[in-house]
């Protein structure tokens, strides 16, 4: 559940002991983005459709119509390449900068007191669109990091590889349906992300090389894919699908009349070397979920159950986990809070010298599953957290929440954002883990532009304290530009 690495590092101002470099880089990108008068504010022409988490879901047709072109990067966005307008290409990019400090890395359990490290991520993308039946989509990702005391970690460092090459082959199928076959190295997010994600927070995000179906309809979406998950390598054009694990699985959304979405979800994960408190071996793990989620009124609700089965080393797995996210959205009160309260109970092992694996596997979490902090995994876990969401201007919010956490099991451990037991945290003592309040800023400054501010400080309970750890502080500062 919780970080015994040294991935997330507290100060808010760069040390004096960095080099020059990353200074020049932090400060003149942050001074031309905020104040140049072309991007500080929506422009003639601008229109509300902002750059997507997934750079291949945006859709730019709209801009056949000259009417609608103006913003600053319309002439990169839809470049026809034929006299009708359905053959076109469309570039995209960002770059982005994030600076975190940590006080007691790891819980205190790394070699040293304080890190820092400033990331650097740059990526570039091309999507070529022949009619409405061929599609062919690049990106490209360089990704760097200063500061970071020891080895950077895999997240880190990548000098320049496809972050995505696919290619998609499509046709209508039904009376409003489309089908889509599609080809090569590609990111995947399925549901609330909180079994298959990007991993925005770290530097390189996740992606997986393979084949994947799609079919898409005004009720009903549903997935299946054959993949392996892309193994990063800091050097050149040298990343790999990953022979150790292998992912394969199918997800189906249902749009239901008034608002209600069920989902419904099949993941097959195969994997050398796992390791859990009973020791290390092989793994091929079952999950079978659905999750109900939409909104009434003012209520919003995210509700999801997993099951998981399979087999690790010589032992039967039988995990299972129960996640709530609900909230309501006072329009009356200034700044329009939304009160919201989420809760988990992921299942951990009863007994590790059995023959039983009761501890589930988030397989490919979000890296912010609990907080920016990225301090563990949803593993052996019971948390609550209450928390408040404040609009305080059109496009700046701020979320406040206070997550209080225990383990599931006594006798499994808590388990680090890389999923893997941290030493000294099984068997015994106390179920409680600690308290952590964390407060996050998003603001948008138009389409493009995007500032991260995110504070989180952990209060470490007596079963961190027994394993050697402390108490932790992170500080996070992140600007983005995305055209």
């Amino acid at each position: 559940m919780w970080n015994g690495s040294t991935s997330s590092t507290c100060s808010t101002a760069l040390p004096d002991g960095w080099p020059r470099r990353s200074r020049i880089i932090v400060t003149g990108f942050t001074v031309a983005l905020l104040w140049s008068p072309t991007l500080r504010a929506q422009g003639d022409g601008e229109t509300p459709f902002l750059p997507k988490p997934l750079r291949y879901d945006e859709d730019y047709r709209y801009l056949a119509d000259p009417a609608k072109r103006g913003a600053l990067w319309d002439p990169l966005k839809y470049i026809p390449l034929d006299g009708s307008g359905s053959t076109y290409l469309s570039f995209g990019g960002e770059w982005r900068e994030r600076f975190e400090s940590t006080r007691h890395p790891g819980f205190g359990l790394a070699p040293f007191t304080r890190d820092s490290v400033l990331l650097h991520r740059l990526l570039l993308s091309t999507d070529l669109h022949v009619g409405a039946e061929f599609r062919a989509f690049v990106q490209l990702g360089a990704y760097d990091q200063t500061g970071r005391k020891g080895r950077p970690l895999t997240t880190d460092e990548n000098r320049l590889d496809a972050q995505q090459a696919f290619f998609d082959v499509s046709s209508g199928l039904g009376n409003a349906g489309r089908a889509t076959l599609r080809v090569g190295r590609q990111e995947m997010v399925y549901g609330s992300s909180r079994l298959v994600s990007i991993r925005e927070g770290p530097n390189a995000r996740r992606s997986f090389d393979g084949f994947r179906g799609l079919y898409r309809s005004a009720t009903i979406d549903v997935d299946a894919f054959v993949t392996q998950p892309v193994k990063l390598r800091p050097g050149t054009f040298n990343d790999r699908p990953d022979a150790d694990q292998a992912f394969w699985g199918a997800y189906a959304v249902a749009r239901l009349p008034g608002g209600t979405n069920v989902d419904l979800y099949y993941f097959g994960l195969k994997q050398a070397n796992a390791r859990y408190v009973s020791g290390i071996g092989d793994e091929q793990r079952h999950t079978v979920g659905t999750r109900l989620w939409g909104g009434l009124d003012r209520v919003d609700y995210n509700m999801e159950f997993v099951y998981q089965f399979g087999r690790f080393a010589d032992q039967t797995i039988g995990a299972w986990g129960v996640s709530a996210d609900i909230g309501v959205t006072v329009a009356a009160l200034p700044f329009t809070p939304r009160l919201g309260l989420k809760a988990n109970l992921e299942s951990g092992d009863r007994d590790p010298r059995d023959r039983r694996l009761g501890t589930l596997n988030p397989l490919f979490p979000n890296h912010a599953y609990f907080s920016e902090a990225a301090l563990g995994a949803p593993m052996n876990d019971i948390d609550i957290q209450p928390n408040v969401t404040l609009q305080l201007a059109e496009r700046l919010s701020l979320v406040v929440a206070w997550d209080v956490f225990w383990r599931h099991r006594k006798q499994d451990a808590v388990y680090n954002a890389i999923l893997r037991p941290i030493p000294g945290t099984a068997g015994g003592g106390s179920r409680y883990v600690g308290s952590m309040i964390s407060s996050h800023v998003r603001w948008r400054f138009d389409r493009h532009l995007e500032l991260n501010l995110d504070y989180t400080r952990f209060f470490a309970g007596r079963t961190i304290r027994k394993a050697g750890g402390h108490d932790v502080d992170f500080a996070m500062v992140s600007v983005a530009y995305r055209f």
